[in-house]
This record gives structure tokens, C-alpha cells and sequence, in this order.
């Protein structure tokens, strides 16, 4: 279970199957009422290139987050999304140093 508040790292590798299109590895953010709150998530990881490569964002819910998942996202087309090594962990660097 994730704590409001406390600083984590989204690390996954990703790869598409061709160039031209894009697939997106991101953090939601959900409230008590069950509604998504976008505009308080980070911005998602993209991948775009047809080699795999890692990528990692950190992100801190805030006190009104009372769920978090992680999602896959890719519009429809003729590519394929490839998504491994998918891990959240507490974060307990300098959330500022940190890159995608």
C-alpha cells in the first residue's frame, strides 16, 4: 500500500513494435469517490522507439489520493506496446535529481 505523502519510482521498459506511434506507462491517481484525479498525476512515461528502453518517473499522491494504479495506455493502430519490468518502489533520494 502506497502512503500519501511519501516519494516513489515508477521504473518499467518499454519498446513499440515500429516508429510513428506511441504507448505510455503512467500513475492514476484515484479519490474516496472513486473518481480519477488526472490533473494531479505525473506526467506518464512514453515510449516511441522500436529498441526496449528503461524509463523512470517519481511521484508523490497527495493527502486526497486514496488509491493509486499503474496503467498501460496505447492508441489503436498497427503497433504493438511491449511493456516488462514494471516496479514501484519508495523513493528515498532527492526526488528533484531524479530524470526520466
Amino acid at each position: 500500500m502506497l502512503e500519501p505523502g511519501r516519494t516513489y519510482r515508477l521504473s518499467a521498459w518499454g519498446t513499440l513494435s515500429g516508429g510513428g506511434e506511441s504507448g505510455q506507462v503512467g500513475i492514476g491517481y484515484f479519490a474516496a469517490s472513486g473518481q480519477r484525479m488526472t490533473l494531479a498525476e505525473p506526467e506518464p512515461l512514453v515510449f516511441n522507439d522500436p529498441f526496449f528502453s528503461r524509463q523512470t518517473l517519481t511521484f508523490t499522491p497527495g493527502p486526497d489520493v486514496v488509491r493509486v494504479e499503474v496503467y498501460l495506455w496505447k492508441p489503436a493502430g498497427t503497433e504493438m506496446l511491449v511493456v516488462d519490468d514494471i516496479s514501484v518502489r519508495a523513493y528515498s533520494g532527492d526526488p528533484q535529481t531524479q530524470t526520466n
